[in-house]
């Protein structure tokens, strides 16, 4: 299942959620959005221009966290997609 958020709200904004799972439970999803904290340490570091967010992509499952990778700008919803199937393939 994927999820398309609307423009980013908040500290912890979202941009997609892509989501694997069965029956009973999602397994595991692949969110990319870009958080307030994130953003600025990019700017920080330069990483990101001024003004723009850096991104990110995050897999989840029931016991562990991964940062997948980072986005400075938001990526494209098929860009997001292929790296969010080739990344919940079983």
């Amino acid at each position: 299942m994927a999820l398309e958020f609307g423009p980013l709200r908040g500290d912890f904004g979202k941009l997609f959620m892509f989501m694997v799972g069965d029956d009973e439970c999602i397994r595991e999803v692949v969110s990319i959005g870009s958080y307030e904290t994130t953003a600025s340490f990019g700017r920080s570091i330069r990483r990101s221009s001024p003004g723009k967010r850096l991104y990110h992509a995050d897999l989840y499952d029931r016991k562990s966290h991964a940062t997948l990778g980072f986005y400075d700008g938001p990526p494209a919803y098929e860009e997001a997609k292929r790296m969010a199937i080739e990344t919940l393939a079983p």
